[in-house]
């Protein structure tokens, strides 16, 4: 038995319509119907269209940035010692870029376009991902303390490269760009190693 509330399934069947055919593809009432509600409960919860597609990528995006996070936590914590980290990060960066992280890194471009001429969106998802650098940070801060990473490295400007460098691959992924994506990787993790270990 569902026991999810309304607002609940209508941002459920708002995510998965975004995640099928963008904001496009919103029709209030197929969200109604998908949800199991009637369209007054939608304008109830969410005030109208906008305010709900601007509720569901918000939502979109925290699930993909708190899935990422803890498991690059998880690998991180792993570490006991520095050859040990280099070999987990290493795993790390080898994951960028299969089929499923490419998928996210799709649907955050698309959640960051769509905060264009939105301010409250765009707070909101500045927020989101400010937690989410802070969260890198802060996983990274044990091996700088045991001497594995760089000691004058700063954690937070590191944390936003990083995640500014995986969103880049975007544009080699955008149609047919003929750029060789084996080259962009290994210039891409050189690059990090470096910074990130000297």
């Amino acid at each position: 038995m569902d026991e999810s509330t309304p607002a609940e399934r209508l941002l459920e069947a708002t995510i998965d319509a975004l995640d099928a055919g963008g904001e496009s593809a919103i029709r209030v009432q197929d969200i109604a119907d998908a949800a199991g509600v009637q369209i007054p409960i939608l304008y109830r919860k969410f005030g109208n269209r906008e305010q709900l597609i601007q509720a569901a990528q918000i939502e979109r995006l925290g699930r993909a940035l708190d899935r990422e996070f803890r498991e690059f936590r998880a690998v991180v914590n792993q570490a006991t010692n520095a050859a040990q980290f280099r070999s987990l990060f290493d795993l790390v960066l080898a994951s960028l870029d299969t089929a499923e992280r490419r998928a996210a890194r799709w649907q955050r471009v698309n959640v960051i376009g769509s905060t264009y001429g939105r301010p409250e969106l765009a707070e909101a998802v500045s927020q989101l991902q400010s937690r989410t650098i802070r969260g890198i940070a802060g996983a990274l801060h044990r091996p700088q303390q045991e001497g594995w990473l760089r000691h004058d490295l700063d954690l937070d400007a590191f944390a936003a490269w990083f995640a500014g460098q995986i969103m880049g691959r975007i544009v080699i992924e955008l149609g047919d760009s003929g750029i060789d994506q084996s080259a962009w990787n290994s210039i891409s993790a050189d690059a990090v190693r470096y910074v990130l270990l000297g």
